[in-house]
């Protein structure tokens, strides 16, 4: 396939945000399980306010930071004649795959974990003369590995506790 088009969906917003709502439908799921005839306590309370810390609220606002970041945003790869355009805003790019002079990937320390965020990276791609354009997995969910296979450069990887585009 030499052209491939790409934005934000509500697939891709649903692949990422899934796990988020299965695992809040198991925690009151088992809430009324357990606690069905007991009276709200201090513990209880602090319990599920610390998995909301831990897990919900790092992916609510990594997501909609990811939605902001590439919300409105059109990007075509033409893998046959090597060029990438994007539109933002009304604005047009276009470049050759010459012009990209490396690859940023950014995850969360706790990739591949338990953690609820931690599918979320994005990648930073980094043109000759220094311009940024930033991926998020919501805009194309696998671009590390597609950028890496198209330009044939390896992404540099850094890790963050919580991988907030920037």
């Amino acid at each position: 396939m030499s052209n491939q088009n790409y934005q934000i969906t509500l697939k891709n917003h649903l692949t990422f945000l899934w796990p988020c709502i299965i695992a809040n439908c198991l925690i009151i799921y088992f809430y009324y399980l357990i606690f069905e005839k007991s009276e709200i306590n201090l513990l209880i309370i602090l319990l599920f306010l610390s998995i909301f810390i831990v897990n919900i609220l790092p992916v609510l606002l990594i997501h909609i930071q990811y939605f902001l970041t590439n919300r409105n945003m059109l990007f075509k790869i033409d893998s046959l004649n090597k060029k990438i355009e994007y539109s933002q805003n009304g604005i047009i790019k276009k470049l050759d795959f010459s012009e990209i002079n490396r690859l940023i990937s950014f995850r969360s320390y706790g990739y591949r974990s338990w953690y609820l965020f931690e599918a979320y990276e994005y990648l930073k791609i980094i043109t000759n003369e220094g311009d940024e354009i930033l991926i998020t997995c919501l805009l194309i969910p696998d671009a590390r590995d597609r950028f890496e296979g198209l330009l044939k450069i390896r992404a540099e990887e850094k890790f963050r506790l919580l991988p907030f585009a920037k």
